[in-house]
């Protein structure tokens, strides 16, 4: 008997309404991207695939900083804004189609992953999408968010690891980021987040 991971109709309707669009919108989201961003190291990154892009904000600073970014998301309002920092393919995580713009040279997902239903199926999706040893850059929120609606797949830094070493990815830095170190006080429960990096083995 096979399965269907893809995500049902339920699902579909609920993320293309609510994806991601009040967190591009959000200072607190944006002053922790870019304390994230300052942190990185982009050298040798051309082109990226920004799964969950919203309306583009990230992608914004990704091209401002000489980058080929390529958008993700399934709210065809939010992909219409987000075409003017590059493509957009409006479609779900777990089954998205980008193959014509790849291989990437690294992937940003960021409050993304946890949306998911099957997160296996994301991070493997992601991983065929990516050329050898390029980086992975995966913000997850505090598990102090998992009675979050829509958090479907809430997981600790330590659950990550595992599905990542079974997805093809290789972690090289876990960091618990304060939202009051950057200026972004969002207060309990949402104090802090993991920044994540890993590399594809």
């Amino acid at each position: 008997m096979s399965i269907d991971f893809t995500a049902p109709a339920w699902y579909r309707h609920t993320q293309a309404k609510t994806e991601r669009a009040d967190l591009s919108n959000d200072p607190g989201h944006q002053a922790m991207s870019r304390a994230w961003m300052q942190r990185i190291d982009f050298g040798g990154i051309r082109r990226i695939l920004d799964v969950g892009c919203a309306d583009g904000w990230t992608m914004e600073q990704f091209k401002a900083r000489g980058m080929e970014p390529v958008g993700v998301t399934l709210c065809e309002r939010e992909a219409a804004v987000a075409s003017h920092h590059g493509p957009v393919v409006v479609s779900d995580m777990h089954d998205f189609e980008a193959i014509q713009y790849a291989p990437f040279d690294a992937c940003w997902l960021r409050h993304t992953l946890e949306h998911a239903l099957a997160p296996f199926v994301v991070m493997k999706n992601i991983r065929r999408h990516l050329r050898e040893s390029a980086r992975l850059f995966v913000v997850l929120p505090s598990p102090a968010w998992d009675t979050m609606p829509t958090h479907y797949s809430p997981m600790s830094e330590h659950q990550f690891q595992a599905l990542a070493g079974k997805t093809g990815f290789k972690p090289v830095e876990i960091r618990a980021a304060y939202h009051g170190m950057y200026g972004a006080i969002e207060g309990s429960p949402n104090d802090f987040e993991w920044w994540i990096e890993a590399v594809a083995i």
